[in-house]
């Protein structure tokens, strides 16, 4: 049997694949994608480059930036992951079809075709089937067990560290100036292009 090769876009990548799609905000979304680079200081692939200079020069030309990406944001329809849980709870608890739907439609305040849908889109999540769910389930009450005896000791629970980690990085960043760091980035490669004569 062979295997499945994985394969992970660099965000290059995805920026340009969604402008070759001709996906709606996909110019906006390569700027996005540059200013991420430029302030994580990584280094920017020649051909990505290319595309967001002209990008860049466009919207000096018509004097605005592209537009976003339109339509309804994914998170709107509330945390999926919670759909599907409820429905499937639901389900294997021996509910009927069309009175789990129901339940769930009711409770997040949605159609129930919607609701169908949310749940097919987020089933990965859950599981594919009855014995998997229960799987899953089972991890889930190991992992609230061990939490809450990292907090009877006095502990802090590893999700609650790395959020802990990722509010630091966050609090840092807010003090950047990052007008200051760009202007720095520009007279870099200035003084690298043109160095000053110091005779």
């Amino acid at each position: 049997m062979e295997r499945k090769r994985i394969t992970i876009s660099s965000l290059e990548d995805r920026a340009l694949k969604a402008i070759a799609n001709n996906e709606n905000g996909a110019d906006y979304g390569v700027l996005q994608a540059l200013a991420g680079l430029v302030l994580g200081g990584r280094e920017i692939e020649p051909d990505f480059q290319k595309v967001a200079n002209a990008i860049v020069v466009q919207s000096l030309l018509f004097d605005t930036l592209p537009p976003k990406r339109k339509g309804r944001p994914k998170n709107e329809d509330g945390d999926g992951f919670s759909v599907a849980l409820m429905y499937y709870d639901l389900l294997d608890s021996g509910v009927r079809y069309a009175d789990a739907v129901a339940k769930v439609a009711g409770k997040f305040h949605k159609d129930e075709r919607h609701i169908m849908r949310i749940v097919r889109e987020n089933r990965h999540l859950i599981g594919n089937s009855k014995e998997e769910r229960q799987k899953k389930r089972d991890w889930w009450r190991i992992c609230a067990k061990v939490r809450e005896s990292v907090i009877a000791k006095g502990g802090i629970p590893a999700e609650e560290q790395i959020l802990k980690v990722f509010d630091e990085a966050d609090a840092r960043d807010r003090e950047r100036d990052l007008v200051r760091e760009l202007d720095e980035i520009i007279e870099a490669v200035l003084n690298r292009r043109f160095p000053t004569d110091t005779k």
